[in-house]
């Protein structure tokens, strides 16, 4: 009744390298592989074998053309040409198709329920491929190579990649496992080494490096425009998502745009709140940083060595559900804002037909209003209302801080907020220090 997968361990059935050294400052290195992937899946009346070869491909051309001409202070200039195509296999029990039995009870009858796998496997697939071309250059300069540069340009294309089709939820699975995906990324990577200090025993050599890069998603599945890579909350309510979307950058986090006028102000409903369009996405960000990289400081002194490393992203847009959680429960100093009348909050009174009507902090409340009471945690939203001749003007609705704080607590598709997404640079320091001991 039902299949399993295996996966084998890759190993390598052939592979070959090749050096060759024209005119004694070109160089060029070449190499080629299969490896052999078997994923299978099994059936009582077949095997399908799934990756059943791999094969990977490279060659690297290396000009150092300071041994062809000098350049003034520089001790070696290297341009270098590199192009691979390679291939990606499957993960262990990829090809498993895992039914789930169950009973199902209060029927007066032994019944058993199965229950089909959240994704399937339809047949064969192809490995997943990365095709790419870098171009790059290395110089060092200055006695003992006090500064060093490397810069270098990529481009690769990785297609075929394997990714769960989303199917109709009547077919009681969620997904196909099929070769799909089709994105091209770009960009530069570049490192800069110097040494301030260099002396007998002693060398401290100051590393930035980084890497900037751009993509594209070329295609999906046969006509298929849209994809979503993930969702950021209430799983597949699409109030948030991270999506691959044909022609788009890759990464990109779409959510629901607010409703607003013709002139793109927000619109304010009666109870004083913005709302959101449920027709209308926009895009909030992206995922990816727009730079990232490293400094690190490599301190040497005769056998030892003392390193500080410190990595950094900037860009790239960082959903955080634990602040939108938290401001929703006034958890947060940020929602001591508008709470009371030292933070800025508006004095009202609630009328017998439960209006806020604006008042005065240091005045009793009116005859009429609920409970006698007057509250200071009032404010009112830019934006615009509808009024009774369907007009927009200038909204005037009062609405307290409670409902607006938790306003970012319901995270359902229709009422999440989305400009509350933050950036976030990501900061990790260190050191590793090794003591070398030379025995003659």
């Amino acid at each position: 009744m039902t299949g399993t997968g295996r996966k084998m361990i890759n190993y390598i059935i052939n592979s070959a390298k090749v050096t060759l050294n024209f005119t004694k400052h070109i160089f060029f290195t070449g190499q080629f592989g299969l490896d052999y992937d078997n994923t299978t899946y099994t059936t009582k009346s077949s095997v399908t074998r799934i990756l059943p070869v791999v094969a990977n491909g490279s060659f690297v051309i290396t000009w150092n053309y300071t041994e062809r001409f000098s350049v003034s202070k520089m001790n070696r200039g290297q341009v270098r040409f590199a192009w691979a195509d390679v291939g990606n296999g499957t993960n262990r029990y990829f090809a498993n198709n895992q039914y789930s039995i169950g009973y199902i009870t209060g029927t007066g009858v032994s019944a058993t329920s199965i229950t089909l796998p959240g994704s399937l496997l339809p047949g064969s697939l192809k490995p997943e491929r990365k095709r790419e071309f870098e171009v790059g250059i290395n110089n060092s300069f200055f006695d003992q190579n006090r500064l060093t540069v490397d810069v270098s340009y990529y481009t690769n294309n990785k297609y075929d990649q394997i990714i769960g089709l989303p199917i109709s939820a009547s077919s009681s699975s969620s997904s196909l496992k099929i070769n799909a995906a089709n994105m091209r990324t770009w960009g530069f990577e570049f490192s800069v080494m110097g040494s301030p200090v260099v002396i007998k025993d002693l060398r401290w050599n100051i590393t930035i490096n980084g890497a900037r890069q751009g993509s594209k998603v070329l295609g999906l599945y046969s006509d298929l425009q849209a994809y979503t890579y993930g969702n950021l909350i209430n799983n597949n309510s699409g109030a948030a998502s991270i999506r691959a979307d044909v022609g788009r950058p890759f990464g990109e986090i779409k959510m629901y745009d607010f409703v607003r006028d013709d002139n793109g102000n927000k619109v304010v409903s009666n109870s004083g709140l913005y709302s959101l369009d449920a027709q209308k996405t926009i895009i909030a960000g992206n995922i990816m940083p727009k730079l990232y990289g490293g400094i690190l400081s490599d301190l040497r002194y005769k056998s030892f060595n003392f390193r500080i490393g410190l990595d950094y992203k900037s860009g790239g847009t960082v959903f955080s559900y634990t602040n939108m959680r938290m401001t929703g429960l006034g958890q947060l100093s940020s929602t001591l804002q508008y709470r009371d009348e030292k933070s800025g909050g508006m004095a009202y009174y609630i009328d017998a037909a439960g209006k806020k009507t604006g008042w005065q902090h240091n005045v009793a409340a009116p005859a009429g209003a609920q409970g006698g009471r007057v509250y200071h945690d009032g404010l009112i939203l830019p934006g615009t209302k509808l009024d009774a001749t369907s007009h927009y003007v200038t909204n005037d609705v009062i609405t307290s801080a409670t409902s607006y704080y938790e306003f970012y607590a319901n995270d359902l598709a229709s009422s999440f907020p989305p400009d509350r997404l933050y950036k976030n640079n990501y900061e990790r320091c260190g050191y590793t220090f090794h003591k070398l001991l030379v025995c003659h």
